[in-house]
This record gives C-alpha cells, sequence and structure tokens, in this order.
C-alpha cells in the first residue's frame, strides 16, 4: 500500500465528517459537504498518484506524480526553499525542469496555471515565468500540506517588481493541478 499523506483520511472517516458538516450547517449542507470533502481528500493523496496534468501545446503530454516530481533532474531542484525565501518552506522544482519534461511547442507563448477545486485559473506570458518560477511540492517526505498551498503550490518570485498587469501575486495559485501551454492568453479567472 503506498503511503498516504495525513493517513486519518480514510474513506469512513471522510465521510463521517462530511456528514457531521451536513447535520450542523442547515440550508448550506451540501456546500459544507463538499467543502469537507475536498479538505479531507484533498489531504490523502497517495505519493504515487498523478495529480499534476501538462497539457497543452506540448509534445509529451503527461500526468506526474510526487514520484515523478522528485524524479527531476537535481539541477531544477530546490530542497530548502526556505533559502530563497524566509516566507517559505518544503523543496521545490523550477518550472523550467518540467518544461524539459514535456518540450513545449514553439508556437506556446502562454502558459496558464490551473485549480480545478477552487476554479482559479490564471495565464501569463511565457517568458515572463519560464526560467524563474517554482512549483513548491513536497514537505519532508510528502506533499506540501494543503495549509501551506499543497499539495503543489506555485510561487513566481518578484511579482511586484514585474507588475506587467499579468503578471501579479495572485499568479502564485494554490492547490495546482493542471498546467497548459497555449498560444495567446488562456483562462483566466483573476479578473
Amino acid at each position: 500500500m503506498p503511503p498516504y499523506y495525513g493517513m486519518e483520511s480514510s474513506f469512513s472517516y471522510v465521510c463521517k465528517q462530511a456528514i457531521d458538516q451536513f447535520h450542523f450547517a442547515g440550508d448550506n449542507g451540501w456546500l459544507a459537504i463538499v467543502v469537507t470533502l475536498r479538505r479531507c481528500i484533498f489531504r490523502s493523496y497517495p505519493l504515487s498518484e498523478h495529480i499534476l496534468k501538462i497539457t497543452g501545446l506540448v509534445k509529451q503530454p503527461s500526468s506526474l506524480s510526487f514520484q515523478d516530481l522528485c524524479g527531476v533532474a537535481s539541477k531544477h531542484q530546490i530542497l530548502d526553499i526556505s533559502q530563497l525565501s524566509d516566507n517559505w518552506q518544503g523543496s521545490a522544482l523550477r518550472l523550467e525542469g518540467l518544461l524539459d519534461l514535456v518540450q513545449p511547442d514553439e508556437t506556446a507563448d502562454y502558459i496558464t496555471f490551473h485549480c480545478e477545486a477552487d476554479d482559479f485559473h490564471a495565464s501569463v506570458p511565457l517568458k515572463l515565468v519560464k526560467h524563474t518560477t517554482m512549483l513548491i511540492y513536497r514537505m519532508d517526505e510528502n506533499w506540501l500540506p494543503e495549509d501551506k498551498g499543497g499539495p503543489i503550490r506555485l510561487w513566481i518570485p518578484n511579482t511586484v517588481s514585474c507588475q506587467t498587469g499579468e503578471l501579479d501575486d495572485c499568479a502564485n495559485v494554490k492547490h495546482l493541478d493542471g498546467i497548459e501551454l497555449n498560444c495567446g492568453q488562456g483562462k483566466d479567472t483573476r479578473r
């Protein structure tokens, strides 16, 4: 059996938590169930589950697990992100390393970051983020915890200095589960 982040999140535990929330939420019961299930399930990704999908204008579309991310070349791994910024914890992977894996098409000029669970999407010019962006995905030997934006959190350093209108702090997507390369701007819910 693969290791899980948050072993207490068994199916019965998740169901019990959702039902308890439903009873206490009154008219908003269904919303409480969805929020509770999302919270519990998000914490229970097995390390072998493929949760990051990279699609769009790429030669090698991919679906990646924790183990796959750990296996990206060491030159793209940052073992202690706090050495780059005191505000962050965990280990990260440079976006460049993922792009090397999927081989973007030369017509791709935008990259869209997706969090389907929150219906949040940010599309930014690829040239602005290709060499600086990191995916924080690991704390110790597990996924980054949900309360830190995990299991994968996008970090674009120095967004304040960029201020292009398309690149701002809101482009730092929590709970990242998809990356799409586009010709022209993709889906963006920040506005």
